[in-house]
């Protein structure tokens, strides 16, 4: 059984959204002043590694941030295919057999009722013949939305089976590093 609360994932989109945003401008800023320091610093071996490194942290900085961007792209993924099922989606998809084969048993027995119907000798009584061919009707028409709705709930089994093969292969091409944590003191004299 899975159970999908989209309300839920538009509220992570959301955040995952000002995330990306305050990411993008504290790193952009912090970058910034650190490459604006160069002109107070020394020319030595301290200030070579720590700008070389400088430049090797903001390249993993941006790779940290596509990361970022990726998961976001995956919650999107999932809001914009599942909202329109609802704020709520419980599926048990090993229940898809299971299901159809219910529907195939209440139109098989309704054809078999209105075959029941169409073998009845109503010949000598007319208005019971106007009676059984408005329930005849009644039945094809239920028949008729059994095989609707049969056909509507295999979609949806179908498509919710394809987005969460998609969801799968998109978590399985998500790489997240892990955030290191910078190492001030091997660049200070002494260190």
């Amino acid at each position: 059984m899975i159970t999908i609360k989209v309300k839920e994932i538009h509220q992570e989109i959301s955040q995952l959204k000002k995330l990306i945003e305050e990411y993008e401008k504290n790193y952009a800023f912090l970058y910034k002043e650190l490459s604006e320091t160069s002109f107070s610093w020394k020319e030595d071996r301290h200030a070579k590694i720590f700008f070389d490194d400088l430049k090797i942290e903001k390249a993993s900085e941006v790779d940290y941030l596509k990361a970022i961007e990726n998961i976001y792209d995956i919650f999107k993924y999932i809001y914009d295919k599942y909202h329109q099922y609802g704020d709520k989606v419980n599926i048990d998809l090993d229940q898809r057999d299971t299901i159809l084969e219910k529907f195939n048993t209440c139109i098989s027995e309704t054809n078999e009722i209105i075959s029941m119907y169409n073998h009845l000798d109503t010949s000598f009584c007319p208005y019971e013949e106007q009676l059984i061919s408005s329930q005849l009707f009644k039945l094809k028409t239920l028949r008729n939305k059994y095989k609707t709705t049969k056909e509507k709930v295999k979609d949806a089994f179908d498509v919710i089976i394809k987005i969460e093969q998609e969801v799968k292969n998109k978590l399985n091409n998500l790489q997240v590093d892990i955030i290191q944590v910078f190492d001030i003191g091997k660049y200070l004299p002494g260190a």
